[in-house]
């Protein structure tokens, strides 16, 4: 009887790390999508998402998010991403590279007709009261790319 004491609380307690860590996981303060022109997405189009202004001063963690067809012609895509966190006023800009495909052709992201790919941002700090505005180019030197159709960004 002891026995299945003990192994009831250890599993409960192992029950409990995990709804715990999977509440974390799943606490979502920002996302949202813009999708791309259906003739491509050009070197000009800037997509911009603002988020509201933290309710706590905890770390968060912003995820940037493609989805493309087949159409998309390369393996790769290059994005610049600009942060800027109000009303703190820092900024930083990064050149990113997404590898959507392997050597062989096959997409390195999930889904079957539309594909979705995720990199995390190296996100600055930002704290209680603080909000941020991502901006998202490619950097390829094709002007129009087609194939990309939606970009989106989630908080967590």
């Amino acid at each position: 009887m002891k026995r299945s004491i003990s192994t009831r609380l250890a599993c409960l307690a192992v029950t409990a790390a995990l709804a715990a860590m999977a509440s974390c996981s799943r606490n979502i303060i920002y996302s949202h999508y813009e999708a791309v022109s259906i003739s491509g997405w050009a070197n000009t189009d800037t997509l911009t998402f603002t988020t509201d202004s933290l309710d706590d001063s905890s770390g968060c963690q912003a995820t940037l998010h493609v989805r493309y067809t087949d159409l998309y012609p390369y393996r790769q895509i290059a994005l610049v991403v600009k942060q800027r966190v109000t009303p703190a006023g820092t900024s930083r800009t990064d050149t990113m590279t997404l590898e959507l495909t392997d050597a062989e052709g096959h997409t390195n992201s999930q889904g079957s007709i539309h594909h979705d790919m995720a990199i995390d941002i190296p996100t600055l700090p930002m704290g209680k009261g603080d909000a941020m505005t991502v901006s998202v180019a490619h950097h390829m030197h094709q002007s129009l790319l087609p194939g990309i159709t939606d970009v989106g960004i989630e908080v967590k």
